[in-house]
C-alpha cells in the first residue's frame, strides 16, 4: 500500500526534525529575521562554523520557513574567496537577468526608455 502525499509530507517532516534538535535559538533568530522581512525590515544574519556543524541545515530551515518570498542561494567557493562579491554576483545575477527582461516589455515603458 503507497502512502498519499498528505501521509508522505508528516514521513518527511519526522526525518528532518531530528537534524534541528538543539538548535531553538538558531531557529528563533532566523524566524525574527523572517518576520522582520515579511514586515519590512531587512535584515543580515551571518551562518558560519566548521565544516559538518548543520549550516546548511539551518539554511535549509530558513528557506523552508520563507512562505511568499524569493529565496535566492549561492555556494561559496575556496576558489573564488579573493574575487570581491563573488557570491552576490551569483545571486543577484539570475535576478538581474529577468529584470532585464522584463524591462524590455511593454509593462515597463519607461524602463524600457531608459535601457536603450
Amino acid at each position: 500500500m503507497s502512502a498519499g502525499p498528505s501521509e508522505r509530507a508528516a514521513v518527511t517532516e519526522v526525518v528532518r526534525a531530528p537534524l534541528l534538535v538543539g538548535r531553538e535559538r538558531e531557529r528563533a533568530r532566523l524566524d525574527a529575521l523572517l518576520d522582520a522581512a515579511r514586515a519590512g525590515r531587512s535584515g543580515v544574519l551571518v551562518v558560519r562554523g566548521e565544516a559538518g556543524v548543520g549550516k546548511t541545515v539551518l539554511l535549509d530551515y530558513a528557506a523552508d520557513q520563507a512562505t511568499r518570498m524569493r529565496v535566492l542561494r549561492a555556494c561559496g567557493v575556496e576558489a573564488e574567496s579573493e574575487l570581491a562579491f563573488a557570491a552576490l554576483d551569483e545571486l543577484v545575477r539570475p535576478v538581474l537577468s529577468r529584470a532585464r527582461m522584463g524591462c524590455r516589455s511593454a509593462r515597463w515603458p519607461r524602463c524600457a526608455a531608459r535601457s536603450r
